[in-house]
């Protein structure tokens, strides 16, 4: 039987953030594509991971969630938003609302993925759309 393809998106929801890079990258199929907000993209477990490792080191804090979560067969629509704060040097300094911090912003995301025994095939790009 295979997997409920909306609760495979939520548990990849969940290893993200939960920050647990081999959970994520686990997720996925040896061909999962990523493409982040600025159209890069990076194909395969290996490259998924290091690319994973070195966002999260940076962004310490990073977080998704959806809004809005649709499944039609094996493919589901997730509409939704991600956020952090960016931090070069890894650490965040000051995390006390008075204060400024370099946030990342939170954008509001779409993407499609399919469901492949209970892996993710990200085979679309996503598409970010900054806030209003």
């Amino acid at each position: 039987m295979s997997a409920n393809p909306i609760e495979v998106v939520l548990k990849f929801e969940q290893a993200i953030n939960s920050r647990k890079v081999d959970a994520i990258v686990a997720m996925c199929t040896d061909d999962s594509v990523f493409v982040d907000s600025i159209g890069s993209k990076v194909r395969g477990r290996d490259k998924l991971k290091n690319a994973w490792e070195g966002y999260l080191k940076v962004v310490p804090d990073y977080r998704i969630s959806h809004e809005e979560i649709f499944g039609h067969g094996d493919t589901v629509a997730v509409f939704g938003s991600a956020g952090g704060t960016f931090a070069p040097d890894g650490k965040i300094v000051d995390k006390t609302p008075s204060r400024s911090k370099p946030e990342i912003g939170s954008f509001r995301a779409e993407n499609t993925v399919t469901n492949q025994d209970g892996k993710l095939v990200v085979d679309g790009e996503a598409t970010v759309i900054p806030p209003k």
